[in-house]
């Protein structure tokens, strides 16, 4: 039996615990399957997340948050966990801190200071954190539906992919990570989720095709591009998942099957030259690779009452060598901060 992505088997949750009077105004593009919009408005059901129109750059709640004092000289893991984010230690996994009052905390990236920014699906906007910090020193305005971000290592600009239609889908460049950005679409794109810059500034993106349809397309933004440029795939994904550069090829993960593949990019021909296969992985969402470790925010699902952050070898995968559960409850996604040298 197929397995649904994260955001559809959230949705399942809802209907089975007779959330109805709330999924039932998730918008459909096709029967049965579920839209970005209305996958939000299904998750807030489930989290029990009200809307709110506006947050401002310091919350009145931001005392709630906090860190341990000797967090600021660690590495630390990021895992977003819906309304919360919690902070580990890294590679240890020691609970250092919680930063709260986020409203479906979706995916993360991290800029060369290590500042860590997180989109809020919810909200369509970026909140952005010091490496140890409990204070948002910059909140960013993103594009409806935004699903994904990266930032550009030889520029630090800021790429946001996502979309809730057609009409204003597309990836949002933001140079240097701030101001109005500069907007790109592709034609073989309805819906895009996930981006990632490789070590040259070219920025890769994923999607669907279609409403609903599961064919997954890809496209690249080249350095000093003008316009995404569609790149065929010798290998089927079922399903957009994290796009990033692993130092030396374009990993990108697939949702619902527990693998992820590495691609070598060549013009408009991304060729497959690997597979890391994640046993014992079950929901899946923002992967994170950090030198030869990939992290995977971990969901269960129906059949367990727990979620969990697996640690793999990568490139070499196999079964989790180590694990995460303290606090986490609905983990979407995990980004690395290194501490400042």
């Amino acid at each position: 039996m197929k397995r649904l992505p994260v955001f559809q088997k959230m949705l399942s949750i809802c209907v089975s615990t007779i959330l109805l009077s709330g999924c039932s105004n998730a918008e459909t593009s096709t029967p049965g399957v579920t839209s970005m919009v209305g996958q939000s408005r299904a998750l807030q059901q489930v989290f029990d997340v009200a809307p709110r129109s506006d947050v401002p750059l310091e919350s009145a709640h931001a005392e709630s948050s906090w860190i341990a004092p000797d967090a600021a000289s660690q590495d630390l893991l990021y895992v977003l966990d819906n309304t919360n984010v919690n902070v580990y230690s890294y590679p240890h996994g020691k609970l250092e801190g919680t930063l709260r009052h986020f409203y479906l905390a979706e995916d993360a990236c991290v800029d060369k200071k290590g500042n860590v920014l997180i989109v809020n699906l919810g909200l369509d906007r970026i909140f952005e954190y010091a490496h140890a910090g409990t204070k948002r020193i910059k909140n960013i305005d993103v594009p409806t539906g935004a699903v994904g971000c990266s930032i550009d290592p030889t520029s630090g600009d800021l790429a946001v992919a996502g979309s809730t239609s057609p009409s204003n889908g597309g990836v949002a460049i933001f140079k240097k990570a701030q101001g109005k950005p500069k907007y790109y679409a592709d034609p073989g794109f309805y819906e895009y989720y996930f981006c990632g810059y490789d070590d040259k500034g070219n920025l890769f993106v994923d999607g669907q095709s279609s409403a609903g349809s599961g064919h997954v397309v890809l496209a690249e933004l080249p350095k000093r591009g003008n316009a995404l440029q569609t790149i065929s795939m010798n290998q089927t994904i079922e399903w957009p998942g994290e796009v990033q550069w692993d130092g030396k090829h374009l990993a990108i993960q697939d949702q619902t099957v527990p693998v992820i593949y590495q691609f070598e990019v060549n013009g408009s021909q991304a060729m497959k030259v690997g597979a890391t296969n994640l046993d014992g992985a079950g929901e899946l969402h923002q992967m994170w690779i950090q030198d030869r470790t990939v992290i995977l925010p971990n969901i269960c699902g129906t059949s367990c009452d727990y979620s969990d952050v697996l640690f793999y070898k990568y490139p070499a995968g196999g079964k989790a060598n180590k694990e995460v559960k303290k606090h986490v409850r609905g983990p979407l996604g995990v980004v690395v901060s290194l501490a400042p040298k």
